[in-house]
């Protein structure tokens, strides 16, 4: 059963560029290190919150991913532009 860990956060506009230079390390080193990552997909609503979506192949896969998370210093660095951020964990039930 493939998961999706979905995390809405915000950040200043001023800080956009770097946040997303940011997140493609994070992106690229966490892929490397768990090849279960199918997917990581981040769209802004309309109200300026972002929601990063990852996909991943199996809950283990996102345990794994999750659980070395704080030690990645480019895990820290992208996290060091975010406030509010609120994630959970979700089962894909459907895909069409």
């Amino acid at each position: 059963m493939s998961v999706v860990r979905i995390v809405r956060f915000k950040t200043d506009p001023a800080d956009t560029e770097e946040m997303l230079t940011r997140r493609a390390a994070m992106v690229d080193v966490v892929r490397a290190k768990v090849p279960g990552l199918v997917e990581a997909r981040l769209s802004r609503l309309e109200d300026g919150t972002w929601m990063d979506q990852w996909h991943y192949r199996t809950p283990e896969d996102a345990a794994a991913a999750v659980a070395d998370a704080d030690r990645l210093p480019e895990v820290r660095a992208a996290f060091a532009l975010v406030t509010e951020p609120v994630g959970e964990m979700a089962e894909i039930v459907d895909v069409r």
